[in-house]
């Protein structure tokens, strides 16, 4: 298994040692069992339930938490559907390794994408996750949930595989996807989402509402995405938008390390430890933080100059509206701040490089206070579902009722059950004066 540990390894030759001194020391051995015994009683009782908390509030360690909460869902999940054997689908295998991710959309699922491709060693040249073009590595098939099955009739045993997966709060990943895939030009989830979502839930939309969808409401996606996860329809559309839940069955496969995107960087670096990727730790020292920044910038910046002749063929908005629209984006995920205005005013669109575009947006960020990022995402989420009406908010618990019970989220944070009503306007999610 490759989560032992160093020290753990020192224990067991240790161990060996005593057992080999027992001809001379018969004590010694029966000493030793009482240890290990105690060690699992009292250890085990750290990562159980105690009263006047929940289960994760011992935990100041994530990389505890990480391991607690595979635990948790261990114990409450009905005993009858847990087995090792029963595997998620869309998960990613690494035979070699013996290691098997299940991807969630909008929980650092890149990352792990970009981490397998360095597991396979498929380019030796790359040392660390962040040096794999996004797009080499999601074009990559790893190995699949069908070779599994067929695996398991010969030498592959997959109860021997480390378990692991990312998990998101709901409310801010349903942000994250809209923000991400429907607010900036992307013509592609436009068409996918924005569309129906208009055509479903707005009043006398116009021709260009319906041909384009390149303005749908975070209200009106919201809802839409609350209809298509209640019909388990989204699982079979987009997994950015589906239930963890079905995605990942953590009731039916037992999960080894459960992360999430709240701790993403502590808990992302011990498991590259654990996975042997050391070489990788070193090479990202402490600029994990910088480089996820910077590359959420490159990748951001990357889909609308794809999509640029898209607008000629469909002129939904001009290109100087997309590039503010990025623009803004990169406000809403946090990374520039609202202080930052807009560089390009007055500069001809088309004169503006993907290069000089990203060195502009990096300048701005590290011109962004911590504080002033923490504060305008905060007032982002407020805003965001402050525009849902009551009865759809009830509509979003339920639709993502098992991902706020088993992954330890509360579904009435204190934004939610003292929102400030939004649905007239919006101020940081419109799409005019940007």
């Amino acid at each position: 298994m490759i989560l032992v540990t160093s020290s753990f390894r020192h224990y067991l030759a240790y161990s060996w040692r005593i057992i080999r001194l027992s001809k001379i020391y018969p004590v010694l051995p029966y000493m030793l069992l009482i240890g290990v015994i105690c060690i699992g009683l009292f250890g085990f009782a750290g990562l159980q339930l105690h009263p006047g908390g929940t289960w994760f509030d011992k935990f100041r360690n994530a990389n505890q938490s990480a391991f607690a909460l595979a635990r948790y869902l261990k114990n409450i999940c009905p005993k009858a559907t847990k087995a090792k054997l029963a595997l998620a689908k869309n998960a990613h295998y690494c035979v070699r390794h013996k290691v098997m991710y299940c991807p969630v959309e909008k929980s650092g699922s890149t990352f792990w994408r970009r981490v397998f491709y360095l597991l396979y060693g498929w380019n030796t040249s790359y040392v660390h996750p962040f040096q794999v073009p996004v797009q080499e590595a999601l074009s990559q098939q790893f190995e699949s949930f069908i070779q599994l099955r067929l695996w398991k009739r010969g030498n592959v045993s997959p109860e021997s595989f480390f378990m692991f997966m990312f998990v998101r709060n709901p409310y801010t990943r349903i942000l994250s996807a809209y923000v991400d895939k429907l607010y900036p030009h992307n013509p592609v989830y436009w068409k996918k989402f924005g569309v129906p979502a208009i055509r479903t839930y707005r009043q006398n939309p116009s021709t260009l509402n319906l041909l384009c969808g390149h303005d749908a409401t975070f209200e009106e996606f919201l809802k839409f995405v609350i209809q298509r996860v209640l019909s388990n329809k989204y699982m079979y559309e987009d997994v950015h938008f589906a239930s963890i839940s079905e995605m990942c069955n953590p009731c039916k496969v037992s999960y080894d390390y459960v992360g999430k995107m709240e701790s993403f960087q502590t808990d992302s670096k011990f498991l590259l430890k654990q996975l042997g990727l050391e070489s990788s730790l070193d090479a990202i020292g402490e600029s994990f933080l910088n480089m996820s920044v910077y590359d959420a910038i490159v990748d951001s910046v990357y889909g609308p100059y794809s999509w640029r002749q898209d607008l000629t063929k469909y002129p939904c908005i001009t290109w100087n509206q997309s590039l503010r629209r990025l623009w803004r984006k990169l406000q809403l995920r946090g990374i520039i701040s609202f202080s930052q205005s807009y560089p390009f005013d007055g500069v001809d669109p088309t004169l503006i490089s993907k290069e000089e575009y990203i060195q502009f947006a990096w300048n701005s960020h590290l011109l962004s206070s911590k504080e002033e990022l923490d504060a305008q995402k905060e007032n982002i989420l407020k805003e965001a579902y402050g525009s849902v009406k009551e009865e759809d908010l009830a509509r979003f618990k339920s639709a993502f009722k098992s991902d706020f019970h088993l992954f330890g989220y509360d579904d009435s944070p204190a934004f939610i059950v003292h929102r400030v009503d939004h649905s007239s306007s919006y101020k940081y999610l419109s799409f005019m004066n940007i």
